[in-house]
């Protein structure tokens, strides 16, 4: 089901989406939680401190407003295509979208559904390098995480 967006504006630094699923630990994987992006089918992945899980428990099935990381392998410019978060189901794999933002540690990226704090990891590439309304692609590494904002 798709989700109508909120009217409200949020910080462009930040992600608004449906909390849709905990998941819990078992004994090969840590809990997750499974967030739900407006006006897409995205069910996507993300760790959580255990903090931060106890915090979400409540919050299952509304509305929540945080912080997306990511680490990033090789960023490549792009010239066509769209924004969007590879699988729709899982954890993120693969990302496309146009810089919106940078902080002192990473560049915010509008991925079609989620925002993403982007650390690039490869050695080449410094942070100071990628400028706003760039249009990036990249494969990103295990470990996304989502930080619940106050």
């Amino acid at each position: 089901m798709l989700y109508p967006a909120p009217v409200t504006p949020v910080d462009p630094t930040r992600t608004r989406a449906l909390l849709y699923e905990i998941r819990e630990a078992t004994t090969t994987k840590p809990a997750f939680i499974v967030l739900a992006f407006d006006n897409t089918n995205y069910r996507t992945w993300f760790r959580v401190s255990e903090e931060h899980l106890e915090a979400l428990r409540p919050r299952v099935g509304k509305r929540v407003v945080g912080i997306v990381r990511i680490a990033s392998r090789k960023v490549a410019d792009c010239a066509t295509g769209g924004k969007y978060v590879e699988p729709v189901f899982g954890p993120p794999q693969r990302a496309q979208g146009r810089i919106v933002a940078t902080t002192d540690d990473a560049f915010i990226v509008e991925a079609g559904g989620p925002r993403l704090h982007v650390t690039p990891t490869h050695p080449d590439q410094p942070l100071e390098g990628f400028e706003v309304g760039r249009l990036v692609t990249f494969d990103a590494m295990e470990g996304a995480s989502f930080e619940p904002a106050g």
